[in-house]
């Protein structure tokens, strides 16, 4: 194999550079002839395409705002270094280097190797394999209830009404869940299932918050901005924001209508006492009219204006 710098993860900075460098002793090649660097979108199930390659001395590049410097004459090293002006914002993407040329046997032969780059200011790429598994989770259990609540219907006709009603629902969330699975321009593919019951997906990058718009976009997830009822489910969200960022993040909760008396957006239930708050917190300090709505950290809870710059967490229920 050969090496490659930088790592093989990289945040997608403004410009970004992947310098691809082939030790052909340690490749196990006796020549290269081509290195090639190519692109593909994560979990988009694309091919990988060609964004820049060089013969030779001769290098060529086939997108929008890359250049590109290589050589693969050298004795025991050829490179090929991409700089990229404008990364694309919003979504993970990996690029792979692929030397071609002959082995010790002057056999043709291929190696490569990947590093993958964040589409986000501060996050990290999620382990997608992984976060994939439970979308199709929380997927299977909707469907499981789904099919439930249809044999009861089937059943009972003195609950068609209601169960026709949840069965609305369901259908719901797992077309917002799909959504999510097919690259969401907007949300991160979801957490593990929590409890059996619910996921929780965060919004890919910041916006200007507001407590009835960002609730919207989690209902076309068949969701809500999310509801932190225990210290148990304070722990889990903490934890999955902290895979993507280290930046506070607005749920619903919040004390809008009466200061003090924080209540959950959604289902109008109130705040419970007991909750993990950052320390000094709340304090609603700041212009009129204060800080009513409320981001979370692993720190803590912390009440905040409603009209920041921050991402915020929505909460799918699959029960």
């Amino acid at each position: 194999m050969y090496a490659m710098r930088p790592p093989r993860h990289l945040r997608n900075l403004n410009p970004l550079v992947i310098n691809c460098v082939v030790n052909k002793q340690l490749a196990g090649m006796e020549s290269v002839s081509k290195v090639t660097i190519a692109r593909s979108k994560v979990g988009a199930g694309e091919e990988f395409s060609p964004v820049a390659e060089v013969q030779g001395e001769e290098v060529n590049t086939d997108s929008f705002g890359i250049t590109a410097a290589g050589d693969t004459t050298g004795k025991l090293t050829v490179h090929l270094t991409m700089t990229y002006t404008a990364p694309t914002d919003g979504y993970c993407y990996q690029y792979n280097c692929i030397a071609e040329g002959t082995d010790k046997d002057r056999n043709p032969t291929t190696k490569f190797t990947t590093v993958t780059v964040d589409g986000i200011d501060d996050g990290k790429c999620c382990d997608l394999s992984e976060q994939l598994n439970n979308a199709t989770q929380a997927i299977e259990m909707l469907e499981v209830n789904m099919e439930e609540t249809s044999k009861k219907l089937a059943e009972n006709s003195d609950v068609i009404l209601d169960g026709g009603k949840k069965i609305h629902d369901l259908q719901a969330r797992i077309k917002g869940l799909y959504k999510i699975v097919s690259i969401h321009p907007l949300f991160y593919v979801p957490s593990a299932v929590y409890k059996e019951t619910k996921i929780y997906t965060l919004s890919r990058r910041t916006m200007n918050f507001d407590l009835e718009k960002m609730n919207n976009f989690c209902k076309e997830m068949g969701g809500y901005l999310a509801e932190i009822d225990d210290a148990e489910e304070f722990e889990f969200v903490a934890s999955k924001i902290a895979t993507i960022t280290r930046y506070p993040v607005y749920i619903g909760t919040n004390d809008v209508e009466e200061e003090g008396k924080y209540v959950h957006y959604n289902s109008k239930k109130p705040l419970l006492d007991g909750l993990k708050w950052k320390a000094g917190n709340p304090d609603n300090v700041g212009d009129e009219p204060g800080e009513d709505c409320m981001i979370i950290k692993p720190d803590g809870l912390n009440d905040n204006a409603c009209n920041q710059s921050s991402r915020f967490i929505c909460e799918i229920p699959i029960v």
